[in-house]
């Protein structure tokens, strides 16, 4: 398999994010989350305009491609001393084959590139899955997080940080 990952540079790649980010969360999300509040929140923070918006103000967006074909993305931002994993999604079919790991790896080669001493996310509290992943790849548990989002949703996050060589 020939895995790719290209920076999103335009409103029709922000659009294949935003498919991504529809399809992934409603599949990954669907027994943590309200399919309302997994709406609420694709729309708030995964619509092609707010990854636009987002890349305007400095954050990097990347299409993970297995043979051609978009099958996840991740989403960076530079702020300070460390660099914020926004985003790090993969179809569920593509898991467990190495595009992770890779998309792991360009994640902290930007964050060095951006001087960045530190790799730092968010993850659901419930979300056993993602939370065992980032513990394998080196992320320890810094804090709790509870973020009011609107409509009535929080987010119940940790907040992991991953120290860089």
């Amino acid at each position: 398999m020939d895995i790719e990952l290209k920076r999103a540079l335009d409103k029709a790649q922000y659009g294949i994010v935003a498919k991504l980010a529809d399809e992934i969360w409603h599949e990954h999300y669907s027994s943590i989350l309200s399919p309302e509040q997994i709406d609420y929140m694709v729309g708030k923070f995964q619509s092609a305009e707010e990854i636009e918006r987002s890349c305007a103000d400095g954050a990097e967006y990347y299409i993970a491609c297995a043979d051609g074909a978009p099958v996840g993305y991740i989403g960076l931002e530079f702020p300070e001393k460390e660099c914020f994993l926004s985003k790090l999604y993969l179809k569920k079919e593509f898991r467990g084959l190495g595009i992770g790991k890779k998309m792991f790896e360009l994640a902290e080669k930007l964050a060095e590139e951006h001087g960045k001493t530190s790799l730092m996310l968010h993850v659901n509290k419930y979300n056993a899955s993602s939370i065992a992943v980032y513990g394998k790849r080196g992320f320890e548990k810094r804090c709790d997080l509870v973020t009011d989002i609107g409509e009535g949703y929080v987010m119940d996050d940790y907040v992991m940080v991953k120290q860089l060589a």
